[in-house]
């Protein structure tokens, strides 16, 4: 368990400045029902420490969600725009400024596949720090929400000087600055270009060979399934000969397997923790929204040469995708 002070505050020995350091900060992380995930002790000089809520060092055995996920949920909801920022400080800075913000644990280069999902249909402003390793964080994390976000911007603040290659100035040091309010950050939000990922392919050349964009493969996977695959309570639904049918974890990770297979540069990039990946991110983004349920309209029943409409008393040898039918009678009707 965590030591503490005579002032009841965090104290722990940090590697990176070689002494004891005490609690300056401390930010607590919510789960999306509002109980409490973990805190995040800051310290001066600095440095952090996660903490569970029992007082313990580490996180082991703890989900791992975004700072203010309760807010995010809610703001998405109400079609509001989320930022993205690296740090707790500077979620909460532009929190008070009237924005709903978020960060994670460990800031933009330490994005987790999880947390995919709770960006879903969320128009997203990435915010990097002003430094080479924040700009290539956002960029990376802009390619994992790609797909599953419904939009994407990446602003990088005026104002804060040259690009550096590390501990750039931040969304607080900007926000410090004479002039800059609220207001002002809309403008630049409103002027800021929409991301587009830079490749068509989802196999990327790179100094070292090639790696696949999990998030433009997952894209493309289900572009190629127009519309006949859906993913509903953890599980894959695919649409043929007029019925919706569930289809094995197995078989997806197989079709996943032999995409990447069938392109002999992705070899050497092929994992089952990459197919994993890109099984993760396809559910996402073809998640039914809340409240699906297949076989709507009990009046219409489906039959394998057609559907008969037992409300207009019609039958039509055409079969209806949207109808999101899973039953079918094993039988053609017979009109006669």
């Amino acid at each position: 368990f965590a030591k503490v002070n005579v002032k009841g505050l965090v104290q722990f020995y940090s590697e990176k400045h070689s002494q004891s350091v005490n609690e300056s900060a401390r930010y607590i992380y919510h789960k999306s029902d509002g109980n409490e995930a973990f805190h995040v002790v800051r310290t001066d000089p600095k440095d952090f420490r996660p903490l569970k809520p029992n007082g313990e060092m580490g996180l082991d055995g703890v989900e791992r969600v975004p700072y203010k996920l309760p807010e995010v949920l809610q703001g998405i909801k109400d079609s509001q725009l989320i930022l993205l920022l690296e740090g707790e400080k500077d979620a909460d800075r532009a929190a008070k400024m009237g924005f709903v913000a978020t960060t994670f644990l460990g800031g933009a280069g330490k994005w987790r596949s999880e947390y995919l999902e709770y960006f879903k249909d969320a128009d997203v402003v990435l915010i990097p720090d002003n430094d080479q390793p924040g700009i290539k964080g956002m960029q990376d994390i802009a390619e994992q929400l790609h797909g599953t976000a419904k939009s994407i911007k990446i602003l990088e603040l005026p104002g804060l000087g040259e690009c550096v290659d590390k501990h750039g100035k931040d969304f607080s040091d900007w926000a410090d600055m004479d002039g800059n309010t609220s207001d002002v950050l809309t403008d630049h939000i409103k002027e800021a270009e929409v991301w587009i990922t830079p490749l068509d392919d989802w196999l990327v050349p790179t100094e070292r060979g090639y790696r696949v964009n999990k998030a433009l493969l997952a894209q493309h996977i289900s572009n190629e399934e127009d519309g006949n695959l859906i993913f509903v309570n953890q599980t894959f639904w695919k649409y043929e000969n007029g019925l919706w049918e569930r289809m094995e974890d197995g078989q997806v990770k197989s079709q996943i397997h032999r995409i990447i297979s069938d392109r002999k540069d992705a070899l050497g990039c092929l994992t089952s923790a990459l197919v994993d990946d890109i099984f993760k991110q396809l559910g996402m983004i073809l998640m039914v929204p809340r409240g699906f349920s297949f076989n709507q309209n009990p009046m219409v029943l489906n039959f394998t040469n057609g559907v008969l409409d037992l409300d207009k008393g019609n039958f039509s040898d055409y079969h209806q995708r949207e109808l999101f039918q899973n039953i079918q009678f094993p039988f053609d009707f017979d009109r006669d």
